[in-house]
């Protein structure tokens, strides 16, 4: 349940994108910054995997995990903060509901995208009150804010293998009264 936990924790916090000068292209994409008739004939791989993260930032904060995840590939892994193992897809998709539950206020805002070939990252505040059982714990009713970066790796299809983030689960316990193990 721990490793759940820090995972939800770890794939809830991602970081911010902007263009980068990386000209590999994917052809047909539409960035939707322009109408279909201006849509360019091809985009960057680092407009197309920025695009990508910024839709599973608008689907997280839905809370829909299905439209979230259809995004990752099936062998998608979270590295959290790497204090923790390295956590598969289908516990990621556990966590994430979870953690919704537990926070049904979650959102993420102000978000920085940044993007460069296989790599964006997100810069955000994350916020939510605790008002469901998380691991077995009672909810305080208390709230949290904090920023983070995640980091992700997408491949040549456009999907997400790698997770990666720098808040550490402890800053956000500290906040709502969650008790550590």
């Amino acid at each position: 349940m721990k490793k759940i936990l820090l995972f939800s924790t770890a794939a809830v916090f991602f970081l911010a994108a902007c263009n980068s000068s990386d000209q590999a292209t994917v052809k047909g994409m539409n960035t939707g910054k322009e109408s279909p008739a201006e849509a360019p004939a091809a985009v960057s791989k680092s407009q197309r995997n920025r695009q990508t993260v910024e839709t599973m930032f608008d689907n997280m904060n839905k809370h829909d995990v299905a439209a979230m995840f259809s995004a990752m590939a099936p062998d998608c892994m979270d590295y959290g903060d790497g204090s923790g193992k390295p956590s598969p897809l289908d516990s990621v998709k556990a966590g994430m509901t979870n953690w919704f539950t537990a926070f049904p206020d979650f959102r993420s805002d102000n978000k920085q995208v940044m993007a460069d070939g296989d790599w964006v990252m997100v810069w955000s505040d994350q916020s939510g009150t605790w008002k469901g059982y998380l691991s077995g714990q009672k909810p305080t009713g208390k709230a949290f804010k904090a920023q983070d970066v995640d980091i992700f790796r997408l491949n040549a299809e456009g999907k997400v293998t790698e997770h990666h983030n720098i808040q550490s689960f402890a800053t956000l316990a500290q906040q709502i009264g969650f008790k550590l193990k």
